[in-house]
This record gives C-alpha cells, structure tokens and sequence, in this order.
C-alpha cells in the first residue's frame, strides 16, 4: 500500500520494513495507545533507522480513517 493510499489511515500499531546498509532487512515494530496516522508513523520509523533506508510501511490490526486536515 503506497503512503499517498495510507494518508488518512490511523492504527495503533504499525510496522516499518528498514533495509540496512548491510544489505539485511529489519523490521520495526511502532506501538502508540492513540492512532497514529501514516505520515507520523513513517516519520517516527525514519527518525528510528537512522541505520538504513525505510522500504516499507504497514497497518497491522484495526485501523481508522481521518479525514486529511489540508483540505
């Protein structure tokens, strides 16, 4: 699912695939007890591998749509 598709998803828990310089793939688990929408989740999983670059980004579990608040 790209970020522009995930835009107005909010879940509790998301998890971020990283690829490490290295070459291996690690995957970040991201909990909150409030909705995270996918813009701050990406930013949180950017911000946590400053090891690698993020290649991926999913919902796990209920989600929620907010409306996109630049409209």
């Amino acid at each position: 699912m790209s970020l522009q598709n995930q835009a107005e998803i909010a879940c509790n828990h998301w998890v971020a695939q990283v690829r490490s310089r290295s070459g291996s793939n690690v995957l970040i688990h991201i909990h909150r007890g409030a909705p995270i929408v996918a813009k701050d989740a990406m930013l949180i999983a950017r911000k946590t591998a400053n090891f690698g670059k993020v290649a991926g980004l999913s919902p796990v579990g209920p989600c929620s749509v907010h409306p996109d608040e630049d409209c």
